[in-house]
């Protein structure tokens, strides 16, 4: 029994951190925390969004016969 011909793996690019990849001197040391932190702890648009069940009224109209 043979197997199929597998490809290559992915070449992954490096990762970027993005503190340093930003300039955050200059500001006032509360503006440089929070730029920090919004850089820190800001949202990871790599992430699925969070499964959420259809609610009622969605399932309602997928169902309907189509026209």
């Amino acid at each position: 029994m043979s197997f199929p011909i597998q490809a290559p793996p992915v070449r992954r690019p490096t990762l970027v951190i993005p503190h340093t990849t930003v300039g955050i001197q200059g500001d006032s040391p509360r503006d440089e925390v929070r730029r920090r932190a919004l850089l820190w702890y800001g949202a990871n648009y790599n992430d699925p969004a969070a499964f959420s069940m259809s609610t009622y009224q969605e399932l309602r109209v997928s169902a309907a016969p189509k026209a």
